[in-house]
């Protein structure tokens, strides 16, 4: 709390001492016999964080094992649950290194946008919040129920495959999603439809100044190819944000939250389950464990986010391990087993003077 004291935000109490009775309500303490199926048998309703406001909007739940260290060293698993306006996947990065992170509102500035692009721009974001308000209503694109699902791989292997395939990592681990839950890459897959996060500056009067993280939307047409594919997200992220985009979205932002303070009751839990995207995406700054806040820590570390109505995955790169972390319909988690089989293709794919020592 003295490191994140944003975490504080909403709690009656915040600024004195946190009584032991409090704590207690928010930490936890478990005794397993195994490690097997974490972190994903312990995700679930994290609505809890916010349903008493006597308590600060996060919990912290230890499971230590019962028999000590195991043969990797891990003697606890500990999962934080935080309410995301409190927080975001930058600030576990800082915390990784034992960072103190504290939000400014108010310290950025949108960088300037032409007239007409900024007339246009609120003017298509009001007239979008409003039809997501209606059309959520009749409409949930994704009505399955949500499993969490994580896969770990060594980071190294990353990096060879994006290297020798001539991508960032950000393009090989979005086009790694993408097989997994749209088959891109493969002569049956098709267009897919993707919203992903970036860290960007920019604030003004209507935008978020307190969240450094933004929204991009992309659409990346299919490759029959798993290489290709990758290669062809890679040059559609290097496209940059236009102004008018950027106003569009800070416009329907300021919107919604503008009528949910006036009228709440038009924000039922259909309107969050609405996302016409066939994926939500974020790769995360590097956790590198550093200092006393992380002393004792080992990787790998995972970070997700609840978020209804789509699905989605989390990637967390770490110094030697890199997590998957997918919030996934039910009936698409037989697909998990193709990240295995991905890895493998791109191997295949690579032109052989371009595959080095490493593969």
């Amino acid at each position: 709390m003295a490191a994140a004291p944003q975490l504080l935000e909403g709690y009656r109490q915040a600024g004195a001492e946190t009584a032991d009775a409090v704590l207690q309500q928010i930490a936890s303490l478990e005794i397993v016999h195994t490690f097997d199926g974490f972190p994903d048998c312990w995700i679930g309703d994290v609505d809890r964080v916010t349903d008493d406001a006597d308590l600060p909007m996060f919990r912290i739940r230890v499971a230590q094992l019962k028999d000590g260290p195991d043969a990797q060293g891990r003697r606890s698993f500990v999962l934080v649950e935080v309410a995301h306006a409190l927080t975001e996947g930058n600030d576990s990065a800082h915390l990784s290194r034992s960072r103190g992170i504290r939000h400014e509102p108010g310290t950025l500035r949108a960088q300037p946008v032409p007239f007409g692009a900024l007339v246009r721009g609120r003017g298509l974001g009001y007239i979008n919040a409003l039809l997501h308000l209606a059309i959520s209503r009749l409409w949930t694109p994704h009505p399955g129920l949500l499993s969490s699902i994580s896969r770990v791989y060594p980071r190294q292997q990353l990096q060879l495959a994006a290297r020798d395939t001539g991508v960032s990592q950000r393009a090989l681990f979005l086009t790694l999603v993408s097989h997994v839950l749209t088959a891109a890459g493969t002569p049956g897959g098709r267009r897919t439809s993707v919203t992903y996060t970036t860290m960007a500056k920019g604030g003004g009067e209507h935008r978020d100044q307190f969240m450094r993280m933004r929204l991009r939307f992309a659409d990346f047409e299919n490759r029959p190819d798993l290489a290709g594919f990758a290669r062809a997200v890679d040059e559609r992220l290097k496209v940059p944000e236009k102004g008018f985009e950027a106003e569009q979205k800070a416009a329907s932002l300021w919107l919604h939250r503008r009528l949910a303070r006036l009228m709440p009751f038009l924000y039922s839990p259909k309107f969050f389950a609405f996302w016409s995207y066939d994926v939500v995406f974020s790769l995360l700054t590097p956790h590198q464990l550093f200092g006393p806040l992380t002393a004792g820590m080992i990787e790998p570390i995972y970070c997700g986010a609840s978020i209804p109505g789509v699905n989605a995955c989390i990637v967390v790169p770490g110094r030697d391990w890199v997590s998957f972390n997918f919030a996934i319909e039910a009936e698409k988690l037989t697909q998990i087993k193709s990240l295995d089989a991905a890895l493998n293709e791109l191997a295949t794919q690579i032109p052989e003077k371009a595959t080095g020592d490493g593969i």
